[in-house]
């Protein structure tokens, strides 16, 4: 299982254990898209989250601006609904743990 932080659009963050499509897509509530970010880290979003108009995300849209060397986000652009963030993806293609530093950075690092 692959260590996760989740973060809701009402704020709620916690880690959890999810590994493959399936985990993830209940965690996002749909279809999952890989947010371009960093080699730090994976962002998962619902892919149609913002046709769904889902609720802004606020905490993982901060973060998403923090993270983003590859410079993708677009001015003005948001997350919506719930996010999970896993490590960057390993040499086979798989993602890797959430990277202790941002557990410890939510404190939810000992959980």
């Amino acid at each position: 299982m692959i260590n996760s932080l989740v973060i809701t659009a009402n704020g709620e963050v916690w880690r959890e254990y999810l590994n493959g499509y399936q985990p993830l897509s209940d965690a996002v509530g749909g279809l999952i898209e890989c947010v371009p970010s960093s080699d730090k880290v994976t962002i998962w979003c619902n892919e149609e989250g913002k046709l769904k108009q889902l609720e802004f995300n606020s905490i993982a849209t901060e973060l998403w601006s923090e993270l983003d060397t590859f410079h993708c986000i677009a001015a003005g652009d948001f997350l919506v609904g719930t996010i999970v963030i896993q490590g960057p993806v390993d040499d086979e293609g798989d993602c890797t743990d959430c990277p202790a530093w941002l557990l410890h950075e939510f404190g939810v690092l000992g959980e």
